[in-house]
């Protein structure tokens, strides 16, 4: 068994859900106060795509940890497991540089667009027909998105880190015969 590749394997898996949940927490309070076009739902869902290989390559590193020495790394099973668990790592990577990209490029190009009909004073409100609840459901989702762009950040750094942990360590079973 493989420690660090278990490890690993369950921090993806905490990550992947994580980003998954809060997509869908996204969707769900979109879908209730009908806000077309918000960045984290209109474009293309990234926490769902990111969060979904994340998941993956968490589930990939979990049955590489328990599976590691049984006589699977020196034949093509747990190797090609490993090339699997490097190529998805590479792709979250890939993945979480476009989402990070994404927030910050909609963050520079339209700061106000998030709250533009959110900043009539209190009094006016009621000529726009805009509730508390619809600014403080934009203001949610914005908040959500810009921790799934955190949690990107981190894990464009956590799977480089992990694709070389996995490698390293079937190096090392490798060398102790």
């Amino acid at each position: 068994m493989s420690f660090q590749s278990l490890i690993v394997g369950c921090i993806h898996v905490f990550f992947g859900i994580t980003l998954i949940g809060l997509q869908i927490a996204c969707f769900i309070m979109e879908a209730y106060w009908n806000q077309i076009g918000l960045l984290y739902v209109k474009w293309f869902a990234p926490g769902a795509w990111l969060g979904g290989f994340i998941l993956i390559t968490g589930i990939m590193g979990i049955v590489h940890g328990c599976n590691y020495g049984r006589g699977g790394s020196k034949t093509g099973c747990i190797r090609g497991l490993r090339t699997w668990i490097i190529a998805f790592n590479i792709v979250v990577v890939v993945q979480s540089v476009i989402m990070l990209a994404q927030t910050i490029r909609f963050q520079m190009l339209y700061p106000g667009r998030l709250i533009a009909d959110c900043t009539v004073y209190q009094a006016e409100l009621w000529i726009y027909n805009y509730d508390t609840p619809y600014c403080e459901a934009k203001n949610k989702i914005t908040v959500m998105g810009l921790i799934m762009g955190a949690v990107a950040c981190f894990e464009a750094i956590f799977a480089l880190a992990g694709a070389i942990i996995v490698r390293e360590a079937d190096n090392e079973f490798i060398r102790r015969g």
